[in-house]
């Protein structure tokens, strides 16, 4: 089989047909430099609020930022941290943020479950879990 696969080949490069690899596939955006992407790491570790955070690039939501809930909704500060992101020229079009109960979340429930409030940083529509 692999013979075969050797001749075509080489009967197409003889009849001058150029055999190329597929592109890579455009997604459209670029991720932000790593500079900006330590940089808003060093911003949030720096958030009194924060106690750990998880960066995932590529992942429907790239910041899940751990608080302790007190009993209000964090929609505000989900905002907040997109306008930190933003100041660091971190963001994309596509992310998001969601902030979680870290006392939830360090007993194993989801970041979803765990969520307190999460927002598309681009038009900053909320999202529910």
């Amino acid at each position: 089989m692999l013979g075969i696969v050797a001749l075509m080949i080489f009967a197409f490069q003889f009849a001058g047909v150029k055999i190329e690899p597929p592109a890579p596939e455009d997604k459209g955006d670029v991720g932000p430099a790593a500079e900006a992407i330590e940089a808003a790491k060093q911003a949030i570790r720096a958030e009194p609020k924060v106690k750990d955070f998880i960066y995932q690039p590529g992942q429907a939501v790239e910041w899940q930022v751990g608080v302790l809930d007190d009993g209000t909704n964090r929609v505000g500060y989900a905002n907040y941290i997109c306008e930190v992101l933003g100041e660091q020229r971190a963001l994309t079009p596509r992310t998001q943020v969601r902030i979680v109960d870290i006392a939830k979340v360090s007993r194993g429930e989801s970041f979803r479950s765990a969520s307190l409030g999460h927002v598309a940083c681009a038009d900053r529509r909320v999202i529910v879990p």
